[in-house]
């Protein structure tokens, strides 16, 4: 087994700050509401609607799962419910991005 070092970590992040970078330029052009981006080591983003009311954090992953042509997955855990989409995204260094964006709301 191939030992994962620094420099590999540094690649995929840099892989997703590309594709974040398309991501964000599509959002403004498709007009999807702003998100909070993270960019994990292994070539993930993990998008969060801002600070809002829960039916626009909800509106907000809508949006974009519509856009990216995804279903949200719903889960309850509970009075949680989870409101996600997971994509993956193709680069042109041949790596694959996976992009999730999500936001849990509580029930009363």
């Amino acid at each position: 087994m191939m030992e994962i070092t620094n420099r590999d970590r540094h690649r995929w992040q840099l892989t997703a700050v590309r594709a974040l970078a398309d991501l964000i330029e599509q959002a403004f052009a498709a007009d999807l509401p702003a998100v909070d981006w993270r960019v994990a080591t292994g070539a993930r983003l993990l998008g969060t609607p801002g600070p809002g009311p829960d039916a626009d954090k909800v509106a907000a992953v809508q949006a974009w799962a519509n856009y990216l042509g995804e279903d949200v997955i719903v889960s309850t855990q509970g009075d949680q419910v989870r409101h996600q989409v997971t994509t993956e995204i193709a680069e042109p260094d041949q790596m694959t991005v996976t992009v999730t964006l999500m936001t849990s709301v509580y029930t009363d």
